[in-house]
């Protein structure tokens, strides 16, 4: 997983003068960073027992352009100095950083806290003025997955998200949620498919049952019905 090429502008105008009147410069600025570039080797793991997906960072890679960082393009000669200044100095920083990220100094403490607040994060989720919760999110690992139909490089991201409706205080809905989802091709890298299963229409109607929504045969019927169909 990564991105390359990536330019990253900004420029504005300026104006500045000190007080006493020792300096003063009016010009534009331009900062930015080029040809930037970064790879992650990224794996999960799910953990099927405790519902927690551990995410783990490995091969971190991060590169820069050569171009200036910084250009002050004023009508005094103290702009020169303002921009070999900042430039020597972004350029320090900027080399240390890809040095840094490059040796993988930190990516096992990344990998750690990442991993900490991945555990933190709720599975059940209130629905807000209501009754009702939403149980479960992930139920297997994330895949990045190339497109045979597409060049060799394309790849799309495979989250396998479910979720059932639950009602607060009643008999969980246990029906057997594990769906057959069908392979497709990606047309688009930013194309989104969501596919909803009679698994999720069933938890609805039962959560529906049990809030006594609806009453009599009618509801004991349908219920009867999408469970078994």
């Amino acid at each position: 997983m990564g991105f390359s090429d990536l330019n990253l502008n900004l420029t504005f105008d300026y104006t500045f003068i000190t007080d006493p009147p020792i300096l003063a410069d009016i010009g534009e600025a331009y900062l930015g960073v080029d040809e930037m570039a970064l790879a992650i080797n990224l794996n999960t793991t799910y953990n099927t027992t405790d519902e927690v997906l551990a995410v783990w960072l490995g091969d971190v890679h991060l590169e820069f352009g050569k171009s200036p960082l910084a250009i002050f393009d004023g009508l005094s000669d103290f702009s020169e100095v303002v921009t070999g200044l900042v430039d020597t100095f972004g350029a320090i920083i900027r080399n240390r950083l890809a040095s840094i990220i490059n040796e993988q100094l930190f990516t096992s403490k990344i990998n750690t806290l990442l991993n900490a607040l991945l555990a933190l994060a709720p599975q059940d989720l209130d629905i807000p003025g209501t009754e009702f919760y939403l149980d479960g999110l992930l139920y297997s690992n994330i895949e990045f997955v190339t497109n045979p139909a597409m060049n060799a490089t394309f790849q799309y991201i495979d989250i396998p998200l479910m979720t059932v409706i639950q009602k607060n205080n009643s008999t969980p809905f246990t029906h057997d949620c594990e769906t057959v989802i069908p392979d497709f091709n990606m047309s688009s890298p930013f194309e989104v498919r969501i596919q909803i299963t009679d698994c999720v229409l069933n938890s609805i109607l039962y959560a529906v049952q049990e809030s006594d929504m609806l009453h009599g045969s009618i509801a004991n019927a349908a219920l009867t019905t999408s469970l078994t169909s």
